[in-house]
């Protein structure tokens, strides 16, 4: 998903950051990192929108619309997203030092 791709989602949801951070349970500065394609301050660096991100922001737009598809429709797309999420390969995990200086 591309910055303008995240950003044409939010208009067509019609939620602002603050909105969709609590939907998804993340700050709304890095959604609004996400939707500049970088980081904000002194060391701008590139920020990807993680696949993970960009299923669950499907998953919430399967949620909030597709109640008027048939049931059998929506159960198929909820099941393929599930497909795909069990193939994101793992996240690494960040681990900080305990090694620290005070």
């Amino acid at each position: 998903m591309t910055p303008q791709e995240f950003l044409a989602y939010r208009r067509r949801t019609g939620w602002s950051l603050s909105t969709l951070a609590r939907k998804l349970g993340i700050t709304a500065s890095r959604l609004a990192d996400y939707e500049s394609g970088h980081s904000r301050g002194h060391d701008r660096r590139p920020a990807p929108i993680p696949k993970v991100v960009e299923l669950a922001l499907r998953w919430l737009e399967l949620e909030a619309h597709g109640r008027g598809d048939s049931c059998e429709n929506w159960r198929a797309q909820v099941d393929e997203l599930r497909a795909e999420i069990r193939r994101l390969p793992p996240e690494p995990v960040q681990r900080r030092s305990l090694n620290r200086t005070y």
